[in-house]
């Protein structure tokens, strides 16, 4: 049995904000707006593959990961895995990690990005093909999802958009337009 779980967005477009997507996995009321852009609401949702196949969609802003039966993520149980190991989140086209524990040096409980230990109540940017591991290295969770549409980095984007932001207004009008 493998331990991957890959996370993929799916686009929900719009024309209407009162309209409710007719997609059947995506309850009322737990889609995250990301930007209005031209007329159109943009939401985004991630599938989480789990091992063994079986697929989760997760609408929210915030997804928790831990082993508690409440858990968005459900880890299996274990002496390094916490009922409350981790949150996800994402914010614009950005997908964040935060560690809630792995302090102690005798803590079993840490999370891990590609190799590395992750400080607890840090947050910090993944990038697709993330691997992610909630205390057990050995177990690996490959995070992939859509960064940016236009293939650029989200991190250069939000860069761009923070320098145009103290362009001149024509400027702005055509950055606008191209991101």
């Amino acid at each position: 049995m493998s331990n991957m779980l890959a996370l993929t967005p799916s686009r929900i477009c719009h024309s209407d904000a009162r309209r409710v997507p007719a997609a059947s996995w995506v309850q009322q009321g737990q889609c995250s707006m990301l930007h209005s852009r031209r007329g159109r609401i943009v939401q985004r949702a991630y599938t989480v593959k789990m091992p063994g196949g079986q697929e989760v969609t997760i609408t929210k802003d915030k997804a928790t990961v831990g082993t508690a039966a409440g858990s968005d993520i459900q880890l299996p149980a274990s002496p390094s895995a916490a009922p409350q190991h981790a949150e996800i989140s994402h914010k614009g086209r950005q997908v964040f990690l935060k560690p809630l524990l792995g302090e102690g040096m005798l803590d079993d409980s840490h999370t891990y990005l590609d190799g590395q230990p992750l400080r607890p109540h840090v947050s910090y940017v993944l990038g697709t093909g993330a691997k992610v591991a909630f205390g057990d290295q050995s177990a690996q969770y490959v995070f992939t999802f859509e960064e940016n549409p236009s293939g650029g980095s989200p991190l250069m984007e939000m860069m761009v958009k923070g320098m145009a932001a103290k362009s001149a207004p024509e400027v702005k009008k055509m950055l606008d337009n191209s991101l």
